[in-house]
C-alpha cells in the first residue's frame, strides 16, 4: 500500500471515527438533558454516562493509535527509499573509486615507462 491509499484509507476512518464520536457526544447530551428529570439521577442512567464516557475514550485511543500506526508505515516507507538511494549511490561511489585508482596505477606506469626510456 503506498502513501496515497494510505492517506486515502485515513481519511475515510477519520470521517468514521468523527462520526462515532458525535454520536457518542449528542448521546451524552441528551442524557444530561435528562439529569433534572427523576429518572435522570437513577444509578443506571449514571452507569450509562460512565459507559458513554468509556467509549469515548477508547474511541479516541483507536484512532490515535491507528493514525499512529499509518504514520510510521509511511516513516518506514521513507527510510526504505532513503536506503535504496544510499546504497545506489555507495555503489555508484565504489565503481569511480575503483576506476580512479585504475586511472591512478597506469598513469603511474607510464610515466615510469616514459622515465625509463628517458632515462631519468
Amino acid at each position: 500500500m503506498n502513501k496515497e491509499e494510505r492517506q486515502r484509507k485515513l481519511e475515510t476512518k477519520e470521517d468514521s471515527y468523527y462520526s462515532l464520536r458525535s454520536e457518542l457526544s449528542s448521546l451524552q447530551w441528551r442524557l444530561k438533558d435528562l439529569k433534572g428529570y427523576r429518572g435522570g439521577r437513577s444509578s443506571s442512567f449514571k452507569l450509562l454516562n460512565l459507559a458513554i464516557n468509556l467509549s469515548l475514550d477508547q474511541v479516541e485511543n483507536d484512532y490515535n493509535r491507528y493514525v499512529r500506526r499509518i504514520c510510521r508505515r509511511d516513516a518506514e516507507e521513507d527510510v526504505e527509499l532513503m536506503q535504496k538511494a544510499l546504497n545506489r549511490e555507495k555503489v555508484k561511489n565504489a565503481k569511480l573509486e575503483k576506476e580512479i585508482e585504475q586511472a591512478k596505477t597506469s598513469s603511474g606506469l607510464f610515466v615510469d615507462f616514459v622515465r625509463k626510456k628517458l632515462g631519468v
